[in-house]
């Protein structure tokens, strides 16, 4: 799997040979301190006969008709998420990478010989001052004992970024279908700003924005108590979508992995020491890869970013496959 991030775009009757970089990443990606640096990039390439599928990680369907507008805005996104999950799972690695590397340095022979101390300092009423002056054997087990700590935030943050990636598909969605949160008495109000927006002047249509954003705000903060997986299963559904024709394992399956992924992050937020039965239960199953045994100490290390990614990519494949069959039923050649 390369590292950088590439599109073929497709349209319903024809291929568009158009080539542009980095397309819509400035909404996700930020240099703060809890945002992530676009470390991968994303091409959009041309004629899908000038490049081998090795190439190609991503799809975007170019729709003929409103009906499959949503489609099209989603496999536009998806390249830009798997950017962003890609480039968050670099960051961690390279983080423990370099604890590693510290733990090797403060071994070594070269350091000893220096008769140096590694010094921790902090801010005091009085100044600064040393709050630890370890030897190297001592800082390099210091910097080893900490991978699991480092390892278990990168875990959170990689599922953070599946939370926001699929509420985003799901508001892609609404967004083309806004009769879904518009339904019933108690949104009469909203949908007379709706009707008013559409053959309004400009304030009609900025009234009608800002209740409709709010509404979607609304909704994403209630989604986030139902438990992702139910999240990822109620757009599935709401979407029409199914699991890719050449796929054994169904839309399910996805779920019941989000959901073992799931519980391990609630685990780890909650500081808890050890894996529980019913996590033990998950994890039983064929399709889940995670060695969770009641009682057993929760350990995190690259290796569990590793499966939390690559469960991510597949799941953006999955994806990417499904809303482009289901885009070629709608509108696609005939």
């Amino acid at each position: 799997m390369g590292s950088q991030v590439s599109s073929i775009r497709l349209c319903g009757r024809h291929f568009e040979g158009k080539i542009m970089n980095e397309e819509g990443n400035e909404k996700v990606f930020n240099d703060s301190a809890t945002g992530t640096v676009d470390l991968i990039g994303h091409n959009v390439l041309g004629d899908f006969a000038f490049f081998e599928p090795e190439y190609i990680t991503n799809l975007i369907y170019i729709s003929e008709h409103d009906e499959a507008k949503w489609i099209e805005d989603t496999t536009k996104h998806i390249p830009v998420v798997r950017a962003l999950s890609r480039s968050t799972y670099f960051q961690w690695a390279m983080a423990i990478n370099g604890l590693h590397i510290a733990q090797e340095k403060y071994n070594s022979k070269e350091w000893k010989k220096t008769r140096r101390k590694f010094v921790i300092r902090s801010q005091f009423p009085t100044g600064m001052k040393n709050m630890v002056e370890w030897s190297g054997p001592r800082a390099a087990d210091a910097h080893i004992k900490t991978v699991n700590k480092m390892a278990a935030w990168g875990y959170i943050e990689l599922y953070a970024v599946l939370e926001k990636s699929i509420l985003d598909f799901y508001e892609i969605y609404i967004d083309h279908h806004p009769n879904i949160l518009l339904r019933g008495a108690d949104n009469k109000d909203i949908r007379a700003l709706q009707r008013k927006a559409r053959d309004g002047n400009q304030s009609d249509k900025n009234k009608w924005t800002e209740a409709w954003n709010a509404k979607k705000d609304k909704w994403r903060k209630r989604k986030l108590y139902n438990g992702l997986h139910k999240v990822l299963l109620g757009y599935i559904n709401a979407s029409g979508l199914e699991k890719p024709s050449g796929y054994k394992r169904d839309v399910n399956t996805w779920g019941k992995t989000l959901e073992a992924i799931g519980m391990i992050r609630h685990l780890l937020v909650h500081g808890a020491a050890e894996y529980t039965k019913e996590l033990e239960d998950l994890c039983k199953l064929p399709y889940i890869q995670f060695p969770c045994r009641e009682g057993d100490t929760i350990e995190m290390s690259t290796q569990h970013l590793q499966s939390i990614l690559l469960f991510t990519e597949q799941l953006w494949d999955a994806l990417n496959i499904s809303l482009m069959e289901k885009a070629y039923s709608m509108d696609g050649p005939k």
